[in-house]
């Protein structure tokens, strides 16, 4: 009896040390062989993206010709703001509208893009002209919401514009101005969108 219970005094301390060990390598030796049956499967990593580049040609493409447009719009809108300095100047308010009414097209459309990606990711996108398909669901919900957040924006620009003091034209002129800009470059965004 008394050997067996030195026999435990001694055998317990080094048990929670086997036990870590234990844990150590379970938690150290999975990650380890995953890395090395990686390594194992990439041969040549330069091949491989290489490879991958070649794979996604096309999205590279399509892509650098969507950043080509929109750099060409950019420059266009802000050469179309430097011929226009003397009139903003004249009415300071308006220069309120600028960033907002970028800001909506973006929001609106980036919604668009995304729910028409999304249909046709999942093979429910066609192109008919019945009130219940989905890309007259989409267009009809983006006209809308560009007319309704055109005269939201005219009436938040026109208050700031009067709370910051700014020279500025009234309410309603504010409205239609904004509406107007809004449903003319919704137009041209919307084809590009769609």
């Amino acid at each position: 009896m008394r050997n067996q219970n030195e026999q435990r005094r001694r055998i317990s301390p080094a048990l929670p040390l086997a036990w870590l060990a234990r844990v150590l390598r379970v938690l150290v030796g999975s990650p380890a062989r995953a890395l090395r049956g990686t390594g194992k499967l990439v041969g040549d990593p330069a091949r491989q993206v290489a490879d991958y580049w070649r794979s996604e040609r096309s999205t590279i493409r399509q892509g650098f010709v969507a950043n080509f447009i929109s750099a060409l719009t950019s420059l266009v809108s802000g050469l179309v703001l430097a011929a226009m300095t003397n009139r903003l100047n004249m009415i300071e308010g308006l220069f309120i509208l600028i960033p907002v009414s970028i800001g909506m097209r973006g929001n609106i459309f980036g919604a668009l893009a995304a729910r028409l990606g999304t249909t046709i990711h999942s093979g429910l996108f066609e192109i008919s002209r019945r009130k219940d398909g989905i890309l007259y669901q989409n267009v009809y919900a983006t006209v809308l919401l560009t007319i309704g957040t055109s005269v939201a924006m005219g009436i938040l620009a026109r208050s700031v514009a009067s709370l910051l003091g700014l020279s500025t034209v009234s309410l309603w002129d504010m409205i239609v101005v904004a509406l107007v800009g809004g449903i003319l470059s919704s137009a041209l965004v919307l084809a590009f969108t769609i």
